[in-house]
């Protein structure tokens, strides 16, 4: 309340007191978002660990390489994400193509007239750009015999 008492008794600097709002308002759900991030993540125990994976003495490479492949498959799959495990059978190219398909009838364009209009566009820009070309060889070669 003090703040505001001084904001209204200097009024050129009343709007400095929105980031003081924000600041109180901030600090106090930042701890909060702490504690309950600290009292989520309560089963991970090897915060800050250095700590290897401990080897049995009597394995041999090929099962070391196998539980190594294992727990990669069963890493994979818990970080599938929760959308990923939603969207197990999405097949995302069938739907493309119809948004793609649905888009072409809405904007009344078919891609094969798209493609020839565009086929000839560039086939005009590409004789008039011959044809400037042979105007200025015949242009260059009028200059050497006439001159």
């Amino acid at each position: 309340s003090i703040f505001f008492i001084a904001a209204c008794m200097h009024p050129q600097e009343f709007w400095c007191i929105v980031p003081g709002l924000l600041y109180f308002l901030c600090i106090p759900s930042g701890y909060l978002f702490l504690l309950i991030y600290s009292l989520c993540n309560l089963n991970i125990v090897s915060w800050g660990t250095r700590e290897a994976p401990k080897q049995k003495k009597n394995q041999s490479k090929e099962e070391i390489e196998k539980a190594r492949l294992q727990e990669l498959t069963q890493a994979k799959k818990q970080s599938a994400g929760f959308l990923n495990q939603l969207f197990v059978n999405f097949n995302i190219k069938k739907y493309d193509e119809r948004v793609r398909s649905f888009a072409r009838k809405w904007l009344g364009v078919d891609r094969s007239s798209m493609n020839s209009v565009l086929l000839q566009q560039i086939l005009g820009a590409v004789e008039r750009l011959e044809k400037v070309s042979i105007d200025k060889d015949i242009s260059i070669v009028n200059t050497y015999l006439y001159d």
